[in-house]
């Protein structure tokens, strides 16, 4: 009896470990930390000059859920600078990334629940929250899908 538990046992770390393994390899750990360490960081000191770098983390055309309704196609240059450069002339320094829920929603979609702090010069800061869906074209992740969200 104990040497069949123990061969269940196995079997079923064997299974835990081999479903881990491919977790990893496409799913979320692979979306969050492509979030985390490539696109993050890019908002944290001087974003405004970093837009090329941010652009690539984007599809060539971005769709926006609208707080107040509707839903509007963009392409994702001027999508990005025009804000920036609004954001930048009332003194935005940039953002942190404070938390953020990544659901895995196939091995090449996936969402980001994101909760930034926005850094201004006069020392305010300010809390808010997007919602972000990215897909996988040619092994690289992308942005598709914008949304502004309240933040829990």
């Amino acid at each position: 009896m104990k040497y069949n538990q123990r061969a269940s046992l196995a079997v079923m770390a064997a299974l835990g470990l081999w479903w881990g393994v491919l977790s990893v390899e496409a799913g979320e750990p692979a979306a969050e930390g492509w979030y985390r360490d490539s696109y993050a960081p890019l908002w944290r000191e001087n974003p405004y000059e970093k837009v090329d770098a941010m652009l690539s983390h984007y599809a060539p055309e971005v769709l926006t859920h609208m707080a107040e309704g509707g839903f509007r196609r963009d392409l994702r240059e001027p999508w990005l600078q025009a804000p920036m450069a609004a954001w930048q002339a009332e003194g935005w320094v940039g953002s942190e990334l404070i938390a953020l829920k990544t659901t895995l929603i196939n091995p090449n979609t996936a969402t980001f629940l994101a909760t930034w702090r926005d850094n201004y010069s006069s020392g305010l800061q300010e809390v808010t929250c997007g919602w972000y869906v990215a897909g996988r074209d040619d092994g690289a992740w992308q942005f598709t899908v914008y949304a502004d969200t309240p933040c829990p």
